[in-house]
């Protein structure tokens, strides 16, 4: 008999799940083997690595156990094993934001914690394990010749169906689908264009301006919540402004890169009020960010892994005398996978454009204003302006708030956006929710530095670095896509 290895939080809440999975494989003649079920000795690392090499194929639920957006770490490296020993594996999760990152361009069933939520799982389950039934080489020893892990067959689209969340729940409204009694709602397999996770995130307006019509301001997806005029994110801690869909015009016509002046219509997201400390960055130390590779693209785990990254290359040996600090030297490798423990990603271009900039075209995120020492943190050349030999603290200049609400949008650390770059790029971006080129050598930078001369803290003016570069004036802040 065919037997499936499940990777799964042992949470009491997932037995409902566990029993949906298990009866969609006996209902096959597939058996199924949880290791809580036969944990027998005290190395259950190694156990689990010999329960996976012999089952013929793995299911693998990314739902965090106590932060649904953060991939239980277990799975992550039960999966991680059974990927890299090549075992056709099927993907679960309650939220694709659940997924780690570079496994988000494969198929997944994503699914509801409910009755009809589960029904839907057990029957696409069954769809998933007949195709693997069916392959040829299923139930041999992969690994040397290393066949496709995901298996290739077409999903079927869910039939609309009637269900409630539980309370607990908002899902991350990518193509904003509020769960709603009586609303008839597709909840279908995710799959990522190759441009990668924000691309699927941005993708449906209309649907979102239809249901926003119904039902007001959106929802905020789990581990966010209001607090007064902002949004807090409670994984690192962080204020957000909430950026309403919105149209601007785009660039300015100084520098071949800026240009052409382009419209640009933007669906609402979050963005981080303050570039991130060094103090929210120990926390992601903390939780074990540099050892999962979950976190992380493929590209920058490898890195990491060859360079043996373990930390910030400027970040300091006590970390809370400079807590309130921008964290500096952070790659934008490092960014991303900080971005995805919190529940967010790195602002695209155009989001990190508007946020700074507003509607009114103005070229400093004050206004029009010439920039002085009181208004931003940048290598200046006479008395008055920038005058600093190292970042400033969050907060530090107040007068040179965004219209948005955000801080040090001018100066003190470049920020590192999602979009690879190119100088001609605004000759052929789209109109709506640009997030850059689909390839380059080289990831997009904005804000200026301390480092950094006067004319780079405008709100138009486009950089650019490597992905691994770690240098004493680069820092980010995070976004989400609502």
């Amino acid at each position: 008999m065919p037997c499936a290895f499940v990777a799964m939080p042992f949470a009491q809440k997932f037995y409902p799940v566990y029993q949906s999975i298990k009866s969609a494989c006996e209902q096959l003649g597939v058996s199924t083997l949880r290791i809580d079920e036969v944990w027998a000795r005290d190395d259950i690392y190694q156990q689990i690595e010999e329960e996976i090499l012999k089952s013929d194929f793995v299911i693998a639920d990314f739902t965090g156990d106590r932060m649904m957006e953060v991939p239980n770490p277990n799975v992550v490296h039960e999966a991680t094993f059974a990927r890299v020993n090549k075992k056709y594996m099927v993907l679960l999760a309650q939220d694709h934001k659940c997924l780690p990152f570079d496994w988000r361009t494969r198929p997944a069933i994503i699914y509801q914690d409910t009755k009809e939520g589960l029904q839907y799982l057990g029957e696409r389950l069954r769809i998933a394990i007949q195709a693997l039934l069916q392959k040829p080489d299923f139930g041999h020893d992969n690994r040397k010749n290393a066949p496709p892990v995901m298996p290739s067959f077409s999903y079927p689209q869910q039939p609309a169906v009637s269900a409630i969340p539980s309370a607990s729940y908002t899902p991350l409204p990518f193509s904003f689908n509020p769960m709603m009694q009586n609303q008839q709602q597709n909840v279908s397999f995710y799959e990522s264009s190759p441009a990668g996770i924000i691309e699927n995130l941005l993708r449906s307006r209309e649907k979102k301006q239809a249901l926003l019509a119904a039902v007001g301001v959106p929802p905020l997806p789990q581990g966010f919540r209001k607090e007064g005029d902002l949004v807090l994110c409670e994984a690192d801690g962080s204020s957000m402004a909430w950026i309403p869909e919105s149209t601007f015009m785009m660039g300015a016509a100084e520098e071949e890169d800026q240009g052409p002046v382009h419209e640009v219509d933007l669906s609402s997201y979050l963005i981080d009020i303050h570039p991130v400390s060094i103090a929210q960055y120990q926390k992601f130390l903390e939780a074990g960010g540099y050892q999962y590779p979950g976190f992380w693209t493929t590209e920058g785990w490898k890195w990491r892994i060859e360079n043996k990254i373990e930390k910030p290359a400027t970040f300091p040996q006590d970390p809370l005398s400079q807590a309130n600090f921008p964290v500096t030297g952070v790659s934008w490798y490092e960014a991303m996978a900080y971005s995805a423990w919190a529940g967010k990603h790195l602002p695209t271009e155009a989001q990190w454009e508007y946020a700074a900039r507003g509607k009114d075209q103005r070229t400093y995120p004050w206004g029009n204003k010439k920039p002085t020492s009181k208004l931003a943190n940048y290598k200046g050349k006479s008395k008055g302006t920038g005058e600093k030999k190292g970042p400033s603290e969050r907060e530090k200049f107040s007068e040179s708030v965004s219209p948005s609400g955000c801080y040090d949008m001018a100066g003190n650390v470049w920020e590192w956006c999602y979009d690879w770059y190119l100088e001609d790029y605004y000759q052929s971006s789209p109109r709506l929710n640009p997030i850059g080129p689909k390839e380059s050598k080289e990831k997009v930078c904005r804000g200026g530095s301390w480092t950094y001369e006067v004319d780079t803290i405008k709100t138009y003016y486009r950089f650019n670095g490597e992905t691994t570069l770690r240098d004493k004036g680069y820092g980010f802040r995070a976004a989400r896509i609502l």
